[in-house]
């Protein structure tokens, strides 16, 4: 069976083939227990014949960046790049033109290193959060502070930051679990609507919060977090200010070990969540509400194709298909149908992927990767990688 594997960049790429199973090694190469044309030791449709096509323009290196790097994030229309990071009681903020491949602006107001970085839809503000827990907004148009919020700022170190689709709402959490809600009106002003803290299991000790995401419609607020092993995704009502649905490893054991990486879709129908260990599952569930119990999951598939820990997972729309887009430190993006849970495409990268992104106005996927010190970035059309079904 042949099959096309699409390799971004322009050095050329070691191909690793093959998918994990009992009869691969761990560097993707076939085993002693099964032969290579034995269908029922396949998973996935092993690749046996490849085509190697090369997409995309070289990657844009923001190594030069005075600080080390923390966190990344891509405005919706995938042209602007802010990178945020820091030393001790330094912050700063770096905005890229990606278009134009070059440094636009740079904000340094921060106490503390910046952990989190959050657009808002209309991509007219940017939301930052530092280790000192203070919370700012700026304007990539004026390379001006908005309002600091310093008077609502964590008593530790902030740890993650997302708006609302409508860009109405901010949220905002902490290392200690503590989560902040503020809300946009006009005239400005900034309103905490919600306030509440994630625990972990019996031992009631707090949560770090690794990720926050709203629902599409701004009801819903996802929070996955761990401590001490332990590891939590709830689900928040932020109107009714209260916990509606909870996934955590140690009540369901097929719960992967950490959901730091999850997306959900615009419907609120499918959550999907990924371990970042070397096992390198994703676990697509199905999302009902029930009147008495509230949001309940139920696993409908485990995606197994990566060979290393998963570094960022998306949901996309393309062609009028719902796909899963996932990236992995074996240096691979791929993409998944979530209803067959089968594998559709795969793209090799020069070096291993660190931040995925995917806009969807142009439709854009925008990946991040490492190699030592340097951090590149490099947009694709994702066009060039799904041909058959852009057809």
């Amino acid at each position: 069976m042949g099959r096309e594997i699409v390799v971004g960049g322009t050095e050329p790429a070691k191909l690793t083939l093959g998918y994990r199973d009992d009869n691969y090694d761990d560097n993707g190469y076939w085993g002693q227990k099964g032969r290579s044309d034995d269908p029922a030791n396949i998973i996935n449709d092993a690749i046996f014949e490849v085509t190697v096509r090369r997409i995309a323009p070289p990657p844009l290196e923001i190594s030069d960046a005075v600080v080390p790097i923390h966190a990344i994030a891509v405005s919706s229309d995938g042209r602007m790049l802010a990178t945020g990071g820091g030393v001790a009681q330094f912050g700063e903020i770096v905005l890229w033109d990606l278009q134009l491949r070059q440094k636009v602006g740079v904000f340094k107001r921060h106490p503390g290193t910046v952990r989190a970085l959050a657009w808002a839809p209309d991509n007219a503000r940017l939301a930052s959060a530092d280790g000192s827990g203070q919370i700012r907004l700026w304007s990539p148009t004026t390379m001006l502070e908005l309002t600091g919020l310093v008077h609502q700022r964590f008593p530790s170190s902030a740890t993650s930051i997302a708006f609302s689709a409508d860009g109405r709402r901010l949220a905002a959490a902490n290392d200690q679990g503590l989560i902040r809600i503020w809300y946009q009106s006009q005239p400005p002003r900034d309103i905490v609507t919600s306030l509440f803290h994630e625990h972990g299991p019996d031992t009631g000790k707090l949560l770090t919060v690794r990720g926050l995401r709203f629902s599409s419609e701004g009801t819903l607020l996802f929070v996955a977090g761990d401590r001490e092993k332990h590891h939590l995704l709830g689900i928040w009502d932020v109107h009714q200010n209260k916990r509606v649905g909870r996934l955590t490893e140690w009540t369901n054991p097929k719960l992967p070990s950490s959901a730091s990486y999850f997306a959900v879709t615009s419907d609120n129908s499918l959550l999907a969540t990924a371990d970042e260990t070397d096992s390198a599952e994703i676990h697509v569930w199905a999302v009902s509400k029930d009147a008495k119990e509230g949001i309940q999951l139920s696993q409908k598939h485990v995606l197994l194709g990566h060979l290393r820990s998963i570094t960022g997972i998306d949901f996309m729309t393309f062609c009028g298909r719902t796909l899963i887009v996932s990236a992995s430190s074996d240096k691979s993006i791929r993409f998944w149908d979530p209803e067959s849970g089968r594998e559709i495409a795969a793209l090799l990268l020069p070096e291993p992927v660190s931040y995925l992104q995917w806009c969807e106005k142009p439709a854009r996927l925008v990946v991040a990767f490492r190699n030592k010190d340097k951090v590149a970035v490099q947009v694709i059309d994702p066009s060039s990688v799904l041909r058959d079904l852009a057809r």
